[in-house]
């Protein structure tokens, strides 16, 4: 993953891609089997990282009723810096509400 250095530094953060990740977690990714070092940064690649994210985070927790949507949105905007919430000083992009009525919808169309 030596392309994936961000070309901007004044932003003052290694995040690329469509899901803004950084170089923290794609070295998570590597050493979890996710992905080889090796390979491209594609936009296939970039959903495998982004899938363990969301399940590291407690997905399946927050869908089986065990994490409330607010608690799996909190875990989730200290991996991506545009949820409301995050500490990385970046423009946040995702609102607390309407992340956490998408996974109450989730929830609900899940559970029995």
């Amino acid at each position: 993953y030596t392309d994936t250095k961000n070309p901007d530094e004044s932003h003052g953060t290694s995040a690329v891609g469509k899901y803004q990740i950084t170089r923290g977690v794609i070295t998570d990714a590597v050493n979890a089997g996710i992905v080889n070092q090796n390979e491209r940064f594609t936009p296939e690649v970039q959903e495998r990282i982004a899938r363990f994210l969301l399940n590291r985070s407690g997905l399946e927790s927050m869908l089986s009723g065990k994490m409330s949507p607010k608690d799996y949105r909190e875990k989730l905007s200290k991996v991506w810096a545009s949820i409301e919430g995050s500490k990385a000083g970046q423009p946040i992009k995702t609102s607390a509400k309407e992340l956490e009525n998408l996974f109450t919808v989730a929830t609900n169309n899940l559970l029995p």
